[in-house]
């Protein structure tokens, strides 16, 4: 089911700098319902329910608030949505923007081993403004994970139309072993946040940090004064402050955009994404393997929680 990817139409840029035009095309995406439910079928990749609920147990008891709000279960596995710009060959110009899928709670020892690409495109052909390329490809990626929280196949296409094929032949059909998960995490470094949540302060702008007023100067806000009486200190933005400041005015986010979770709306997603921010990480670049890739020795490979 997982080898059958969904055509999602969107729009890219054809010809040559200079003498380009945007036009509509289709980029396959593999749906995160269909690998995530894949995944643990056909590879017998299943998160140990002790783990999951531990995960969940521990948010809680240190006051997580993304935890707090969760209306899922204890059972719900945890899953991981993760962007990057990725180089290849020798031509560092030849780029291309992926966005993988990341079973949050499995570590094993290769980190290739723990990523699925659901997605990918070149660079080049991106139309960045306002989005265009990625806000589709996104937006099926959101709709795809809300039916991973419901542990269900869709019985409709995203936009209501019949489903054909293999699609068809799981319509309405549940998970193995009534298996739910939940994106529990937003990922990617910071060209993928910049672009994905509008953001007007990236490390190489003069206002370099998104949560205060802190510059790439020698002035009075430094971002290398590290000292108590900082002044970028007491520039740090509130949710209010960094939709005035800190996103593009125009095209929603994906802030705004995103029912990752349907628990949040409106500002509070805003709001809940700001306070996570605080501990987001950027991952080193990985050798990147597809979802037909065997796993050797899947029973000895570790899970976290």
């Amino acid at each position: 089911m997982a080898k059958e990817p969904t055509e999602v139409q969107t729009t890219i840029y054809e010809g040559f700098e200079g003498d380009r035009k945007e036009v509509q095309t289709t980029v396959p995406v593999l749906d995160p319902h269909e690998l995530l439910d894949y995944l643990q079928t056909e590879c017998k990749l299943v998160c140990p329910l002790e783990k999951v609920r531990k995960y969940w147990k521990h948010l809680r008891e240190n006051g997580n608030p993304f935890a707090l709000a969760f209306p899922g279960s204890d059972s719900h596995v945890p899953f991981t949505i993760y962007g990057d710009e990725l180089t290849l060959g020798k031509d560092a110009k030849d780029k291309v923007t992926g966005i993988f899928l990341q079973l949050t709670l499995f570590k094993p020892r290769a980190a290739r081993q723990g990523m699925w690409l659901i997605c990918a495109v070149q660079d080049a052909v991106m139309v960045h403004d306002n989005m265009q390329t990625l806000k589709p490809l996104l937006e099926h990626i959101v709709w795809s994970c809300n039916l991973a929280f419901e542990g269900r196949y869709p019985c409709v296409s995203k936009d209501g139309a019949p489903l054909g094929g293999l699609k068809a032949q799981k319509a309405g059909a549940e998970f193995a072993g009534g298996a739910r998960f939940a994106c529990c995490e937003y990922r990617g470094d910071w060209k993928w946040h910049e672009r994905t949540l509008r953001l007007l302060r990236t490390p190489v702008s003069k206002k370099c940090c998104f949560l205060c007023d802190a510059e790439a100067t020698d002035n009075a806000l430094r971002y290398y004064d590290v000292a108590d009486g900082a002044a970028w200190r007491t520039t740090q933005l509130d949710t209010n402050g960094f939709l005035a400041k800190a996103i593009r005015p125009g095209v929603q986010s994906l802030l705004a955009m995103t029912a990752f979770s349907k628990w949040f709306s409106g500002n509070e997603a805003m709001l809940h994404l700001l306070e996570q921010s605080h501990k987001w990480r950027i991952l080193p670049r990985i050798q990147v393997i597809t979802h037909a890739t065997p796993i050797a020795s899947l029973e000895k490979m570790p899970w976290g929680g």
